[in-house]
């Protein structure tokens, strides 16, 4: 683990939220991702001993200006034009002149981030939320950031999620390289009650939630339900899936669920299914493992992770598995009880909140 400072001292931390953030600090139902979940999940715990700032997209219905314990710091609207935004987003930076800017996820303008602090003499974190991102490539499209080395110059330290996204960097960069795994926080459940299969996340093309649609089908006597909402450029993508759903008797969908519910869904699952073609580490093995839900993952398997610590299976991209290890964990209760208690113990010893913000701490 680098770090910039030995100094213990409280620090003064910009948090730069992507523009689909504005759910999470107003319950609105605009759907947003994993990248800002992690974000104001290590913004929370840093700001008991740190000033943090939130700074977020000009949103009409957020008239405060703290949000558990987040000082709330507006940018831009989205519908400004790029000069705008930037001379606003500049203006933001200065009036609270950070010791330390956090971002998450790879957009076109992260690379002049990490170029603008560099110029300013400020520290800043990138945070990879992608695999792709360690490939120089943006998490939906898949297209390179030309400026992507940029990037990799100019930021104090690069955090990565798993190994696959450090080996993809450059081996120049390696002393920047810090491996912190997503956080929340981890307590102890009822998981006594547990009945459906789940599956959660955006619908894009790439999520491939066909899949667990067609799973559901071939399981009629078994309870499904997908927390699916709709991402801008997929609405019609969206609104195939919605249909294709409503058609199956045992399959109940839901368009969006608040932050600050979705654990409710986790919580009843007796198994969750991911059916993505590739990811980072998704927050939602993490909120199943805590919540003591196995994971049955057709292709992710981030540091072989689920097969490691006993929290499911990864079927290896085969179809076939996906139905067969879902009636096996369903039917087997002793398999069930032992990935249900691995997978808490897994999130309690990897990705409790406090412990993993105290390692982000570190390079302040």
């Amino acid at each position: 683990m680098n770090t910039f400072t030995n100094s213990a001292a409280a620090k003064k931390i910009a948090i730069i939220f992507p523009k689909d953030s504005e759910s999470v600090f107003n319950d609105s139902d605009v759907t947003f991702g994993g990248a800002t979940v992690q974000l104001y999940n290590f913004g929370k715990e840093l700001s008991k001993t740190n000033t943090v700032f939130a700074l977020i997209n000009e949103y009409d219905n957020i008239p405060v200006d703290k949000h558990r314990g987040l000082i709330i710091e507006k940018t831009y609207r989205y519908s400004d034009n790029v000069v705008k935004k930037i001379v606003k987003f500049h203006r933001a930076l200065q009036r609270i002149d950070a010791d330390v800017t956090i971002q998450r996820g790879l957009s076109f303008f992260s690379p002049l981030l990490a170029l603008y602090c560099s110029l300013y003499k400020k520290k800043i974190i990138f945070m990879f939320a992608h695999d792709r991102e360690a490939r120089g490539c943006f998490q939906r499209t898949n297209k390179k950031n030309i400026l992507y080395p940029l990037l990799l110059r100019f930021s104090s330290a690069l955090i990565v999620q798993n190994d696959y996204q450090k080996e993809q960097l450059p081996e120049k960069y390696r002393s920047k390289i810090n491996k912190i795994k997503n956080g929340y926080v981890i307590r102890s459940v009822d998981f006594s009650k547990k009945d459906d299969v789940l599956w959660v996340s955006r619908l894009e093309p790439w999520k491939q939630p066909e899949k667990f649609i067609e799973l559901a089908k071939r399981m009629p006597d078994t309870p499904f339900t997908m927390v699916a909402p709709t991402v801008k450029k997929y609405e019609e993508y969206a609104e195939k899936i919605y249909t294709a759903a409503e058609e199956i008797p045992n399959l109940i969908i839901h368009r969006f669920v608040s932050f600050d519910n979705i654990d409710i869904f986790f919580n009843r699952a007796k198994l969750f299914i991911n059916t993505s073609i590739e990811e980072g580490f998704p927050n939602t093995f993490i909120q199943s493992c805590k919540n003591y839900t196995p994971i049955l993952s057709l292709c992710v398997n981030p540091d072989n992770f689920i097969s490691r610590f006993q929290v499911g299976f990864c079927c290896e991209n085969d179809d076939s598995r996906l139905l067969d290890y879902t009636r096996k964990i369903l039917k087997d209760g002793s398999l069930f009880q032992k990935f249900a208690s691995s997978a808490f113990m897994y999130a309690k010893e990897n990705h409790s909140i406090e412990q993993n913000a105290i390692m982000l701490r570190r390079l302040f």
